[in-house]
């Protein structure tokens, strides 16, 4: 699919907070968030759908085009009006270090669970077995283990298992975005929250790096409306917030939305796509006409050669045909 990776990271995140905990984007990654400094999100399950929707992946594998950007603003349903973007952190460019907690249960106790883990794009299975994205209270209190199972399948950071090998969940594994990178160089999703890890925060050093992620973002011309730094639209992953998720399902799926899609993103895919059968044939046709053209090159010279215009009675032939002609007969 591509030689650089691409991971959806899964769980909650927050941000350290303060100067010391600026960090510098290593060769062969980027960062990609919903969201600045300092503020909460709700899109942790979009991620998840767009890394099973193949229609996505030429976009996904290369955010930083802006075409293929703003199918995912889009697709994500992010606007500047809400405060929601793709923020992008390419190598080189600095960013605040924070971490994931790889658990994803929201309320409490437990409203609910979705997927947790780190997933690769293109290997990331199906969330559940009934089908939905999001197991809900009563279906986590019947059977813990098994949905903690279904939540972490397929997850290239295991969670921590006790003695009996069942999943403990409490404390959750975590990294921290620099870990992750180090590890598995390549290019990261992360809609996890980004609230500061401290309680209570230093309102003047959030405010010092979100101005300063501002800026890196503003250099590079990547954000283009954002007039003020407020808190983006965000709905809990419980109740109202899972309606709006089914909501933004149907949207994604119809299919106005994705032939304009899908016209925006294969036709300069560099993901390999079956080719439609018109195509193929003119490819094949094409391919016929050049190997009978290459053949004719490279004959062997001390073998007898017979042009088509002398097996056919033609009469146009050149200066090396009448020789030929001549030592034949």
């Amino acid at each position: 699919m591509s030689s650089v990776p691409v991971f959806a990271v899964m769980g909650h995140g927050c941000d350290f907070v303060g100067p010391e905990e600026r960090r510098i984007i290593p060769p062969g990654c980027m960062l990609i968030t919903a969201t600045l400094h300092g503020e909460a999100s709700s899109m942790v399950p979009k991620l998840y759908q767009a890394f099973l929707d193949p229609l996505l992946f030429p976009a996904l594998l290369h955010p930083n085009r802006e075409s293929y950007r703003r199918v995912l603003l889009e697709y994500f349903q992010f606007s500047p009006e809400t405060g929601t973007d793709l923020f992008l952190h390419e190598e080189g460019d600095t960013y605040q270090n924070g971490k994931v907690l790889f658990w994803s249960e929201t309320g409490p106790p437990v409203a609910g669970v979705w997927k947790s883990g780190l997933y690769s794009l293109g290997d990331a299975p199906h969330p559940f077995d009934h089908g939905d994205f999001f197991m809900t209270r009563a279906e986590y209190e019947a059977d813990p283990e098994a949905v903690r199972e279904q939540s972490y399948e397929g997850s290239l950071i295991l969670p921590h298992r006790d003695v009996h090998g069942s999943i403990v969940v409490h404390p959750p594994v975590q990294r921290t975005y620099e870990e992750m990178m180090n590890e598995r160089p390549g290019i990261y999703y992360v809609f996890s929250c980004r609230v500061p890890c401290e309680t209570p925060p230093s309102s003047s050093l959030v405010a010092l790096t979100r101005t300063q992620s501002r800026l890196q973002h503003q250099a590079r011309g990547r954000i283009h409306a954002l007039e003020s730094l407020s808190q983006p639209a965000f709905h809990p992953l419980c109740g109202m917030g899972m309606a709006y998720f089914h909501e933004w399902l149907d949207d994604v799926a119809h299919p106005v939305h994705r032939a304009r899609w899908e016209a925006q993103l294969w036709p300069r895919s560099t993901y390999p796509h079956p080719p439609r059968q018109g195509v193929a044939a003119r490819s094949r046709r094409t391919f016929r006409r050049r190997t009978k053209k290459n053949r004719s090159h490279h004959r062997n010279e001390n073998r007898p050669f017979f042009p088509s215009t002398l097996r056919t009675g033609g009469t146009k032939a050149s200066r090396a045909t009448l020789r030929r002609r001549k030592n034949i007969h």
